[in-house]
């Protein structure tokens, strides 16, 4: 893993897997969907991120209490996504490496293999 400046995340390929950080302290994990275009003077000024974890958009509090207060299995969204919209060059970003990746590949498979399928909702 590796910090960068706000430019150099926006200089990254869709899909960097990344995280908004201050010293000792990660963010949620988000991923890179593109860069946001300004109406203005068509000049890249942010970009679009999908939250892991986010639920359904259509209203994320309902559904969190679902899960909080009754149980229920709720699937997380992995396709929507957003502006980041923070326009703050003082952010800085911890991003995923190769390694890093292949580590965390290994913890899911693993994760899977012992995964139990949810109860019909």
């Amino acid at each position: 893993m590796r910090i960068v400046t706000r430019k150099e995340l926006m200089e990254m390929p869709d899909g960097t897997i990344y995280h908004e950080c201050k010293p000792a302290y990660f963010n949620p994990m988000c991923v890179m969907r593109g860069l946001s275009i300004s109406p203005q003077d068509r000049s890249c000024v942010d970009w679009y991120e999908t939250v892991i974890p986010s639920l359904p958009c259509d209203n994320e509090a309902d559904w969190f209490f679902e899960m909080w207060d009754n149980g229920k299995s709720v699937p997380i969204d992995l396709d929507g996504y957003g502006r980041e919209a923070l326009f703050d060059n003082k952010l800085r970003y911890a991003v995923w490496e190769k390694a890093d990746l292949l580590g965390l590949a290994d913890i899911v498979a693993k994760a899977i293999a012992v995964a139990k399928d949810s109860p019909a909702s």
